[in-house]
């Protein structure tokens, strides 16, 4: 009786499982990242266009599409942590509502947490950060883009 061929019954080769598995993953990254590139690039375009009245450069489009990778695959994460599994089995509108507000939230402290770490690394203390978030920072593009990260 001779073994049975590569792959059936027997061992798989490396590549193949690797393959089904690298497959298995850009499967579940597709759907958030998309939503998250068109997202963010429409946050660009809106913001844009508010600013200058037309669009402007495509780093902003670079940036925006390189934070989507980043976040679609932080959202499948995300999903496994128990906190979000929550409401898995309650209505669906509950499941979106809560997670919605949850990484709102989280996006809310990321990026003010950003701002901070921005003006620490520029300034070199934080004496000077209230005066800062008052008179130099850009409340209204900052909630701008969180009316739209909402949505």
């Amino acid at each position: 009786m001779s073994a049975p061929p590569s792959g059936e019954g027997g061992a798989r080769p490396r590549g193949r499982g690797f393959a089904a598995v690298l497959l298995r993953e850009l499967r579940h990254i597709l759907p958030p990242t998309l939503f998250f590139l068109v997202g963010f690039n429409l946050i660009v375009l809106t913001t844009q266009l508010a600013v200058n009245g037309t669009p402007r450069g495509i780093a902003g489009f670079v940036l925006a599409s390189t934070a989507a990778l980043v976040v679609g695959k932080t959202v499948l994460v995300a999903n496994l942590m128990p906190v979000l599994r929550r409401f898995d089995t309650a209505p669906l509108f509950r499941t979106i509502l809560f997670k919605t507000a949850f990484y709102w939230g989280l996006t809310l402290i990321a990026r003010l947490i950003e701002r901070v770490l921005g003006y620490l690394l520029s300034e070199g203390n934080l004496a000077g950060l209230p005066g800062y978030f008052a008179e130099h920072f850009q409340w209204g593009r900052f909630l701008a883009i969180q009316i739209w990260i909402m949505v």
